[in-house]
């Protein structure tokens, strides 16, 4: 997969989440801190759950390449875990809110799934 099609299946999930009354904050996070680097492909407020949903994109280019979900693993999970505490501790929503962690699969004609909360 090359860089420009990672974007592309990015822009579809970022579409596709303010479609849903997703309030897109951030794309493409950098969060860095004592030798810890990680990136967050969006950044999300659902405002009817009253979340920050911090969401994980996985595309493939062919549906033999499977769903890219199965990509998602246990080690993925406490990176992607750590950066949302990360980004929580540099932003501080005003609001009160319970974090999330989603996984959008992206296939070749669009969204192929949407989970929620897999952490």
């Amino acid at each position: 997969m090359t860089r420009h099609q990672g974007d592309a299946g990015e822009a579809m999930a970022a579409e596709y989440l303010e479609r849903q009354g997703y309030e897109i904050v951030q794309r493409n996070c950098v969060v860095q801190v004592e030798g810890f680097r990680a990136e967050i492909d969006i950044v999300a407020r659902d405002p009817q759950a009253q979340q920050v949903v911090f969401v994980e994109v996985k595309f493939r280019a062919t549906e033999a390449d499977g769903a890219g979900v199965g990509a998602i693993t246990p080690t993925k999970l406490r990176r992607m875990r750590r950066a949302a505490g990360v980004w929580l501790s540099l932003h501080r929503p005003a609001e009160r809110c319970s974090p999330r962690v989603d996984v959008v699969d992206v296939g070749p004609w669009g969204i192929r799934e949407h989970l929620k909360d897999v952490w």
